[in-house]
């Protein structure tokens, strides 16, 4: 899964507070399951929300190798849900989508994806043989 955690623990001596040291737990990346898989459009449209137990630090996407969005949020703030809406640029072939995600904590989530863009922009001819043969 490509999930990992790297944390420095302090030790400490009020037992409320351990509490506090070990509940953590990174963004958590939702992808609208609206989207597309397979088009031959040059860019799609993507819908995601970033929701964290604290505050989150910072948003950032990738299309391929190419950051194509970024979000840093102030610390003050006190955002723990955010909404993104992007129109992705894609070339034709396989496009890696990958979502990142860090909260004030550095703890990280990353959610990817992959958007197939086809060459010819003719739709495709679909069999109808089966519906043909139902109807008599």
């Amino acid at each position: 899964l490509n999930t990992y955690l790297v944390d420095t623990l302090t030790l400490i001596d009020h037992k409320e507070n351990e509490r506090d040291a070990f509940n953590k737990t990174p963004p958590i990346i939702s992808v609208n399951k609206n989207f597309v898989l397979l088009t031959n459009k040059e860019t799609a449209s993507l819908t995601f929300n970033v929701v964290d137990n604290k505050k989150i630090k910072d948003i950032y996407v990738f299309v391929r190798d190419e950051k194509v969005f970024y979000k840093k949020i102030k610390e003050q703030s006190d955002f723990k849900k955010i909404d993104v809406l992007l129109n992705l640029p894609l070339e034709i072939g396989k496009n890696e989508i990958l979502m990142v995600a860090r909260d004030y904590d550095n703890l990280e989530s990353a959610k990817s994806l992959i958007i197939h863009r086809e060459k010819k922009p003719e739709a495709r001819i679909v069999n109808t043989s089966m519906n043909n043969n139902r109807n008599n």
